[in-house]
């Protein structure tokens, strides 16, 4: 009988309790070798076992510390409503200002704590291409109940919008001013 995996959540808290003990073990090893440094006769044997341990746990704790981030992008993506290559149109409402409209690609997304994540974007020209002096950068999306406060203020929303549309999400960028309000959809 095949085994199935686990959920998501499960296996990352799963991957986090071993990737502690992997740190233990590590932590371990490292002052085992340590040790014979300050000795001046050591037996050759324990010394090169002493240091294939520090270096089997070393390269056990880089692989699970992959395989953390890898399965917390999983977690991302599986959150997120848009995907790496969507094309967005991205509205930014300032107080007294006339929103601007920017066009982005999602390139990627990047996990943060507490089931958080950030999407990484580049900025489109008008015709659809990559904006040449534009970089990478990072847009986030708010809290929930942000969103749900936001929405009841009347922020972020068009009064003409169909319910039948789907709701767009209103995002923040990294920016010191509250007042600064992004929103997206899909094109």
């Amino acid at each position: 009988m095949a085994r199935k995996p686990d959920r998501l959540s499960n296996q990352i808290q799963a991957l986090q309790k071993y990737l502690r003990s992997a740190r233990a073990n590590y932590t371990r090893a490292y002052t085992g070798v340590a040790a014979l440094i300050g000795k001046r006769r050591i037996c050759p044997f324990e010394q090169q076992l002493r240091h294939r341990r520090f270096e089997d746990g070393s390269r056990l704790l880089k692989l699970a510390e992959l395989c953390l981030a890898e399965l917390r992008h999983q977690r991302a993506l599986s959150l997120a409503p848009f995907q790496p290559g969507d094309q967005i149109r991205v509205s930014v409402t300032v107080k007294g200002y006339a929103p601007a409209l920017q066009r982005y690609l999602i390139l990627d997304l990047e996990w943060n704590k507490r089931d958080t994540y950030v999407y990484v974007v580049r900025e489109l020209t008008e015709a659809g291409r990559l904006h040449r002096g534009r970089h990478r950068g990072w847009v986030c999306p708010k809290w929930q109940h942000l969103n749900r406060r936001l929405y009841g203020a009347g922020i972020g929303r068009s009064p003409v919008e169909d319910d039948e549309q789907r709701e767009p999400q209103v995002f923040s960028r990294f920016s010191w001013e509250p007042d600064v309000f992004t929103r997206f959809d899909r094109l």
